[in-house]
């Protein structure tokens, strides 16, 4: 599989086929080349990427069972894993830290630093690699970037970027989904409208923390899409 981009507006591609073989037998393959499924994506902006990216399947995100017990951390790590249900425990979802302990009634839960800190720690429990890098940085191969902000004092939320440079995030129990607040696809998670609207009220997630590498290659959580 290859990906290929392009940093100006193309109107064609062409692709040929040279070959300096003498073999005969072949020759009424000369010229000849086959080529699978082809997708091509308009883009009017992205940041660089690394072609590790998830696919954006929404569909697959929001279905029932999944949509009430995956909020963005999860989607950001790209895994299904929850806490089951239960009297002892209202919130299934999984959140930063959640692999050592409950750290979200500490006062300085929601401080950016503190969450990096708590990430790693989920990263080298379940062996997956996070690790902050510059807006403009291709991540390597087998990974792709994830971005951080945060509701001072009330929530956090995390945005992953998909294998057509556009960004998606999942709110809550709410859908997956590639737009901001003010339904616009999203191509940078840190000059996009970060607002949520719940049933009950509205959060804004104005104070942006960062961009990160995530490597889920090896990760030992039940996988998504």
């Amino acid at each position: 599989t290859y990906k290929l981009e392009f940093c100006r507006p193309v109107y064609r591609i062409r692709f040929y086929l040279k070959s300096n073989t003498n073999n005969s037998s072949i020759d009424r393959n000369l010229g000849r080349i086959c080529i699978g499924s082809m997708v091509f994506y308009q883009s009017n902006y992205s940041l660089p990427l690394s072609g590790g990216e998830l696919d954006y399947t929404p569909d697959f995100w929001n279905i029932n069972f999944l949509k009430e017990r995956v909020n963005c951390y999860a989607y950001a790590l790209n895994t299904t894993h929850h806490f089951d249900v239960n009297p002892r425990r209202k919130c299934p979802f999984i959140y930063p830290g959640w692999t050592e302990g409950d750290y979200r009634k500490e006062a300085n839960y929601l401080l950016g630093g503190n969450i990096e800190r708590l990430v790693s720690i989920d990263a080298s429990n379940c062996n997956f690699t996070f690790r902050e890098v510059e807006k403009n940085e291709k991540c390597k191969p087998t990974a792709y970037k994830v971005a951080l902000a945060i509701a001072p004092g009330a929530d956090y939320h995390w945005y992953r970027q998909n294998s057509d440079g556009t960004w998606s995030h999942k709110p809550g129990n709410l859908t997956v989904r590639n737009v901001d607040y003010l339904d616009q696809i999203i191509y940078d998670p840190e000059m996009c409208d970060r607002k949520t609207s719940y049933i009950y009220f509205e959060r804004s997630y104005f104070e942006f923390i960062g961009f990160y590498e995530i490597d889920i290659s090896n990760c030992a959580l039940e996988r998504g899409n």
